[in-house]
């Protein structure tokens, strides 16, 4: 009894250890996935994910650092392309803006700034700053009509030809 009592201690010790062992190698992997996934949601796009076994635990790994790597090319990619857009607009002569559907000011340009005079302009509603009634006439229309259309206009004693153009957004 004592011989099989011992051979069952061992083989549970033996069971045991090798059930921790493979839950360690299963775990861990899947621990340093959950913190790269962590960072990563919080803006680290570099990170990197090695695993050295050779499972579905690596294929997993492998497709995240693929995931990542595209994701991270495209923010770099868009940022890009709002640095362009930004240069292109700002170095209009012209005065530009562009509003919302609520008519809030959500991007406009220096020109934009200078000829009427103020630096407080994003997020306002055109009319605070556009004080004339042929832009609010023109704004309407344009809304009305979904088109292009144009106006004088007369800020701080000086004619402007206001031009308008629709432009659908995503969500119409």
């Amino acid at each position: 009894r004592n011989k099989i009592l011992l051979i069952t201690l061992i083989v549970i010790f033996v069971s045991i250890l090798v059930i921790y062992v493979f839950s360690k190698n299963l775990t861990n992997p899947i621990k340093d996935l959950v913190v790269a996934s962590q960072r990563f949601s919080l803006g680290e796009f570099n990170t990197k994910v090695i695993i050295k076994n050779n499972d579905e635990i690596k294929e997993l790994a492998d497709n995240f650092n693929s995931m990542t790597d595209k994701i991270r090319d495209l923010f770099e990619q868009q940022s890009m392309q709002q640095e362009e857009l930004k240069r292109i607009i700002g170095s209009m002569q012209e005065g530009l803006i562009v509003l919302d559907k609520d008519n809030k000011i959500v991007l406009h340009n220096k020109s934009f700034k200078r000829t009427v005079n103020t630096n407080d302009i994003y997020n306002k509603n055109y009319w605070e700053i556009l004080r004339d009634i042929n832009v609010q006439n023109l704004v309407e229309k344009v809304r009305k009509k979904r088109s292009h259309k144009s106006t004088e206009i007369k800020l701080n004693d000086v004619y402007y030809l206001c031009s308008a153009n629709y432009i659908q957004s995503k969500d119409e």
